[in-house]
């Protein structure tokens, strides 16, 4: 370019090293305004280029130094690949330029700029020197597939190099689900859809998936249906036959495509689609009965879901008749009930009847259920147990026994489901009535809780069936056993024994008049971080006081608490003491009972653990 200031306007010349330019072969062009175009430049077109401009004040020049270099090239561009969905594929654009020569890389995806900054799915290598530059494609996507243009831009020039990049995995949705209910298919429909993209693998397998007016969730319905099965008479429409809906229902269908990668999406929709009503094809389930008022027969069934209903009108049409004999009585129920009672008569009580259940719609009736036997409802019993006795089991509870009903339908007019026994204080002026019931056909029950040793009580004994409890038997007197020991054992002390045992010593105690005799003392052991419902009793006889404890482990803490037990129940339990199988462990029991409030009782640690090396020194 060659534009001078100057007035009048200048003429022009060019010179190349020093010698004036000629246009040989159009090989130059010199245009009015004086700028220089070179054509077909060779490498001998380098050099310096001088412009002057004379007019009739003077001349002036300006000069420049022409370099001419090679054309940029992509020797290695991005080829036609394939990735799979969610994986990474990389397009390679390795550049060729001068090396002095500025240069930038640009990517188009379908001829639009890609955004590598804002789009995390992308990212550029621009290493020319490890031949490692191009273009990452990060957690592929469908939409990824397209052509990518891979652009190398010189201040000179610029080259570019494209492929295709395809991503490969599950089917894509197919389109256009619809359905055709067509001549000779039973309950059913032709699903007609559309294949979509096969995403690079050939589709193997359709699955067809349904809802109703009443589950409203898509299920599968027909799975695995091979491709070739689905073939119409023109090329891209597919369809399968479903049949054996249930009628009266409204369907909507849609359909998912399997290939070698997996399962596609579910497809869209089609609209629901009405299947004729017809008669219920299914039994009620569960058939049975029994209970009720005295006099009736309860008969009992499932309901049928909307789905089994087959259509508008369901009701149930419920036979029954006395076992061996005929013919059936029946009833028809109008509605979706689950229950019916007749009347047979109260001498027709616990009696065994044969029943069935059929279901019925506007179209007609469903099939018969099967023949069931219940029994009517059952009457008061009229058995009364006899030979009500029992005794005290301790200060607070009392044993009862009797001779249990023989189990017939005469007396018990049903099947014994227990028995009750009520009970009250003899002595209290306003006594308060309890009545405890005991499942099962049994001959004793266990009353506690009572609130008074050595006292009389009053009781009496029912049987009960479903109806309710027959008469009380005779009333009997029970005693409750006297007083727990209500002294407990001093002097407790523990010494070394053996490898594995201690010897524990007490001072004894005494009974008073309210007190049930002693039978013997129980020496309480467990771990002193152990909760002591987890502890071991030891029975020692009444007339000692002395007991050898086995089973010590060595290194082990223990509490021990000694107490004197009778009929009346266990007695009071003598302070704790800490021992190992060195013997007792002395413990500042003040400071024990500080700290029992916590959530389990905490001694003096350092005292316990100083005192236990001292008794594992003496071992």
């Amino acid at each position: 370019m060659c534009r001078p200031e100057a007035a009048p306007y200048p003429n022009f010349t060019w010179t190349k090293n020093g010698q004036e330019i000629t246009d040989i072969e159009n090989k130059v062009t010199i245009l009015p305004n004086g700028n220089l175009i070179l054509h077909n430049i060779q490498d001998d077109d380098a050099g310096i280029y001088t412009c002057a401009a004379t007019n009739p004040l003077g001349t002036a020049s300006s000069s420049g130094n022409l370099t001419v270099v090679g054309r940029s090239a992509i020797p290695i561009g991005p080829r036609a690949s394939q990735v799979l969905l969610n994986e990474t594929a990389f397009l390679y654009c390795q550049g060729s330029v001068v090396p002095f020569m500025d240069h930038v890389y640009k990517w188009l995806f379908n001829n639009q700029p890609i955004a590598v900054d804002k789009d995390p799915h992308y990212s550029m290598a621009t290493s020319d020197r490890d031949q490692r530059s191009g273009l990452y494609i990060r957690s592929a996507q469908f939409r990824h597939s397209g052509i990518y243009t891979c652009i190398l831009e010189t201040p000179v020039d610029s080259v570019e190099s494209s492929a295709m990049l395809y991503v490969k995995g599950p089917p894509g949705p197919v389109a256009g689900v619809y359905a055709l209910q067509l001549p000779g298919i039973e309950r059913g429909f032709q699903v007609i859809w559309t294949d979509g993209d096969s995403h690079m693998a050939p589709i193997q397998f359709f699955t067809i998936l349904a809802a109703n007016n009443y589950h409203r969730n898509y299920v599968p319905i027909v799975e695995n249906i091979p491709y070739q099965n689905t073939l119409l008479s023109t090329k891209y429409p597919r369809s399968f036959i479903v049949e054996k809906l249930y009628p009266g229902l409204q369907y909507s269908f849609k359909v998912q495509a399997t290939n070698y990668f997996g399962r596609g999406p579910v497809s869209l929709p089609s609209v629901y689609y009405s299947v004729p009503e017809d008669s219920p094809d299914k039994a009620p389930d569960e058939v049975g009965g029994g209970g009720g008022s005295v006099g009736t027969l309860k008969i009992t069934w499932t309901k049928l879901e909307p789905k089994d209903q087959g259509g508008s009108g369901i009701g149930y049409m419920v036979y029954w008749r006395e076992k061996f004999d005929s013919p059936w009585l029946f009833t028809k129920i109008e509605g979706n009930m689950n229950e019916f009672s007749a009347y047979v008569g109260r001498s027709k009580f616990y009696t065994k009847y044969e029943v069935q259940v059929q279901a019925f719609n506007n179209i007609g009736p469903g099939p018969n259920s099967s023949i069931v036997t219940i029994y009517s409802a059952e009457d008061l019993p009229v058995a009364v147990p006899e030979e009500i006795g029992g005794s005290g089991y301790n200060e607070s509870a009392i044993n009862v026994t009797w001779s249990p009903v023989l189990e017939n339908r005469e007396t018990v007019k049903g099947k014994v489901l227990g028995y009750i026994i009520t009970y009250w204080n003899r002595w209290e002026a306003d006594p308060l009535v309890t009545g405890v019931s005991y499942p099962g056909q049994r001959s004793w029950g266990l009353i506690t809780g009572l609130r008074y040793f050595d006292s009389d009580h009053f009781m009496y004994v029912q049987v009960y069936n479903s109806a309710g409890p027959g008469p009380p038997s005779r009333r009997a007197t029970i005693t409750t056993k006297g007083e727990a020991p209500l002294l407990y054992p001093r002097i407790i002390r523990v010494k070394s024994h053996g490898p594995d045992t201690v010897k524990v010593t007490w001072r004894g105690i005494s009974t008073g008049n309210t007190e049930e005799a002693l039978k013997g003392y129980k020496v309480r052991v467990w771990a002193l971080n152990n909760d002591i419902r987890t502890a071991r009793d030891y029975l020692m006889p009444r007339d000692t006081n002395l007991g050898i404890i086995n089973g010590i482990r060595k290194g082990v803490l223990y509490n021990l608490r000694v107490l004197g037990y009778s009929n009346g129940g266990d007695g009071k339990l003598s302070p704790m003491v800490v021992f190992t199988l060195g013997g007792e462990v002395p413990v500042d029991l003040t400071m024990a009972d500080i700290l029992a409030g916590t959530s389990r009782l905490q001694i003096s640690l350092h005292f316990i653990i100083y005192s236990l090396c001292i008794a594992m020194m003496i071992i």
